[in-house]
C-alpha cells in the first residue's frame, strides 16, 4: 500500500494558524518560525511562558521559558524532557515513531501537547510521579537551592479547606 504525503504547511500559513487560535506573538525568521505564548494547562496551575519554534523537515520544539522549570522541580529529577540546560525543552514526540509530518497544524497539535505536558509537570510537582506517558527522559537534576513552595504549602491546594492543616487541626 502507497502513502501519500501532502504538500508541508508553510510556516507562514502556520503562523497565521497561531494567530488565530492563541493570543501570542510570533515572526519567521532565516526558514525559522519562533512563537511565544502563555499556557495555563488548568485553573490551579501556574501560568507558563513558552516559547515554540519549528522549520519545516524538522519537529516543532517547545520551550519553557517562565518560570524555569528546574527552579520549579527545587532539586527534583525533571522528568521527559529532552534538554539539560534552561530553557528546558519539553518533550512532546516520540520521535521513533515519527508522529509528527510537515503537512500537521503547529496550533491544532503541538500547543495542545505542550499543556497536556505542563498538566502532568503539574501533577509531578506535587505526587513527584510522571503519568503522562512517552518514552524519552534525560537525566536532569535541578539545583536543590532553589525552593519553588514555602515548606508547609507543599502538597495543599490554595483555596481547597479540606487540604488546609489549619482546617485538619
Amino acid at each position: 500500500m502507497k502513502f501519500f504525503r501532502t504538500k508541508p504547511i508553510s510556516l507562514a500559513v502556520q503562523l497565521l494558524h497561531l494567530q488565530r487560535r492563541f493570543v501570542g506573538s510570533g515572526e519567521i525568521r532565516r526558514s525559522r518560525l519562533m512563537w511565544t505564548q502563555t499556557i495555563q494547562p488548568h485553573p490551579l496551575a501556574h501560568v507558563y511562558r513558552c516559547r515554540l519554534e519549528h522549520t519545516l523537515g524538522e519537529y516543532p520544539q517547545m520551550y519553557c521559558l517562565d518560570p524555569l522549570l528546574s527552579v520549579l522541580a527545587a532539586g527534583r529529577k525533571l522528568p521527559h524532557v529532552r534538554t539539560r540546560t534552561e530553557p528546558i525543552e519539553m518533550c512532546l514526540f516520540m520521535r521513533r515513531v515519527e508522529c509528527w509530518t510537515d503537512d500537521m497544524f503547529l496550533a491544532n497539535v503541538t500547543v495542545p501537547l505542550a499543556s497536556y505536558w505542563l498538566a502532568h509537570f503539574e501533577e509531578w510537582l506535587f505526587s513527584g510521579h510522571w503519568r503522562g506517558g512517552g518514552t524519552h527522559e534525560i537525566d536532569f537534576v535541578a539545583p536543590a537551592s532553589l525552593p519553588v513552595f514555602p515548606s508547609d504549602a507543599v502538597g495543599t491546594v490554595p483555596g481547597n479547606r479540606s487540604s488546609d492543616p489549619a482546617v485538619a487541626a
